[in-house]
Formats: structure tokens, sequence, C-alpha cells
């Protein structure tokens, strides 16, 4: 079945918080516009994002490693 292909890649929650994600939601802060906010924090959670994936695939093949190393020791 397809749900047990399906891995996961990490697992911290996604809290919603109720933030503006759309470029003429919310208020201008320290002179600049809504969406330049958006726009830095996408690109902030999007870096976040990346660094999780990155440390999730290298936890995976580090364990992929020692499994092989365990399995050709018998």
């Amino acid at each position: 079945p397809a749900h047990e292909k399906i891995g996961v890649v990490d697992s911290q929650w996604i809290v919603h918080q109720g933030l503006p994600s759309l470029g003429n939601q919310g208020e201008s802060q320290t002179g600049k516009a809504p969406w330049m906010g958006v726009r830095e924090r996408c690109k902030k959670e999007w870096t976040m994002f990346q660094s999780r994936l990155a440390g999730a695939e290298n936890a995976y093949f580090k364990s992929m490693r020692n499994d092989m190393s365990n399995s050709s020791a018998h």
C-alpha cells in the first residue's frame, strides 16, 4: 500500500500561530511593507526546513551504513 512508502522527515510538530502568510496581510513594521516581512519569514523558515531535512538525510544514511556493516558481519 502507498501509505507504507511514506516517510517522516522529522518528528517536530508545526504549530499554527496565526501569522500572516500573504503579502497583503498583516501590518507594516519598522517602515517595511507587510509583504517584505512575509518574504523574510518565508526565507527563514525555508532555511530551517532545509537544515532539518539535511539532518534527517544524514541520520538516515548513517543508519544505513550501520545496518550494512552489521549485516555483513554475520
